[in-house]
């Protein structure tokens, strides 16, 4: 049985627009080689992504359907996907498949001409440099551009079938937050609050967890901001604690992201007020969302509250190119970015993580929603956040 995300009809149309795309730009084909791409054009899953030696790409032409480039075991399964028109085998001392990847051209009719490819520091060519290169030199009439703008053009609006893997990867992370709300004590180490998360989001139908740091501090501790994102530890949470998470799951290739803090026992002070700050920013941010806002508008409202708060002289981070949040989708971090420097705007089936955050002294703090912009405004897709900082007793 054939395995793969979407129905036929939802790669038929993203061929169709990015050919007319292509047309438009003339381009004779797209180069893929890594895997959101690979995966949201071909249809094609693979574990094999893991496997750093053995070669994973495709070519999209201009017409006809994308051919792929993978190891010999693959190729028969690709064979059966409407989607793909032809696979070469990628075998034994031919791992490095650069013949393939220039056979797949030429068959195409891609002998010269211009071939985009993601090279913008948004996304990463899964192929060694030495191996690119060596294609380039067998293809000595072939133009190489960035196309990376155009493949975005696609894959920043979601499509309803899209959505509802992204919903179901947000509902099982909310699961996730409720057994940790449920469970944290002092006593637990850092390590105990991941692996609730970990097993939660797994027993829930995550095909794999997402981004899961956890950091936590007693008051008066130095340098929160270094523990703010890091990578759980065998530090044992104490009463009186804060901890600040950042957790997510992955359904059929689609990531959900979002974070929350809690205390465990009786907030410090300082705490709370920080906390409410940063809640009002979050909330004024997802208020301001609609469709054709301009993307730094987002920015504004967290501008102004930390302006008109004790905490003002950070606001000057977000001045100088800032950013409080991103999208997501096949990545766990996509374009656009949310910082007063983007003058692009918002357009329905976006889905952001709109992060405000606020560094002040040692402390650090941040709090995420994920937003779908919808045709009349936004949908908060994770359940909101607690307007008072939690303390779990």
């Amino acid at each position: 049985m054939l395995f793969t995300d979407l129905k036929p009809a939802e790669y038929e149309r993203r061929l169709e627009t990015i050919q007319r795309l292509m047309t438009e730009q003339k381009l004779d084909a797209l180069f893929l080689c890594n895997e959101a791409s690979f995966r949201y054009f071909t249809g094609h899953i693979s574990l094999r992504w893991m496997n750093t030696l053995m070669p994973l790409s495709a070519v999209v032409p201009r017409k006809g359907k994308p051919s792929v480039m993978m190891s010999a075991a693959e190729v028969a399964i690709a064979e059966h996907n409407p989607a793909i028109g032809r696979g070469y085998a990628v075998t034994g001392d031919q791992r490095i498949g650069v013949p393939q990847m220039k056979q797949a051209l030429l068959d195409l009719g891609v002998s010269a001409g211009r071939v985009g490819g993601e090279f913008d520091s948004n996304t990463r060519m899964l192929m060694p440099l030495h191996d690119f290169q060596a294609l380039q030199s067998k293809l000595p009439s072939v133009e190489w551009v960035d196309a990376s703008d155009l493949i975005w053009q696609l894959r920043q609006c979601k499509s309803s079938a899209e959505l509802a893997y992204m919903r179901k990867a947000v509902k099982i992370t909310d699961a996730g937050y409720a057994a940790i709300f449920a469970t944290a004590c002092p006593g637990m180490t850092e390590r105990d609050i991941h692996d609730t998360m970990l097993a939660t989001v797994m027993q829930l139908g995550a095909d794999r967890p997402g981004f899961i740091p956890v950091g936590s501090r007693s008051p008066g501790d130095a340098h929160a901001f270094d523990i703010g994102q890091r990578i759980a530890t065998d530090r044992i949470v104490q009463e009186g604690d804060l901890v600040q998470m950042d957790a997510g799951a992955v359904v059929h290739g689609y990531w959900s992201d979002f974070s929350r803090i809690f205390c465990v026992g009786r907030a410090d002070e300082r705490w709370q007020e920080e906390y409410r700050l940063l809640h009002t920013s979050l909330r004024d941010c997802i208020a301001a969302c609609r469709p054709g806002l301009p993307i730094r508008e987002l920015v504004v409202p967290h501008l102004k509250n930390l302006s008109d708060s004790p905490y003002a002289a950070d606001a000057e981070r977000f001045r100088n190119g800032g950013r409080i949040g991103h999208a997501i989708g096949l990545d766990l971090i996509e374009p656009p970015f949310l910082h007063l420097e983007n003058n692009a705007v918002l357009q329905p089936g976006m889905v952001l993580t709109i992060e405000p955050s606020l560094i002040f002294g040692d402390d650090y703090m941040m709090i995420e929603e994920d937003v779908l912009i919808t045709a009349d405004g936004y949908e908060v897709l994770s359940q909101p956040s607690a307007p008072e900082l939690p303390e779990l007793r």
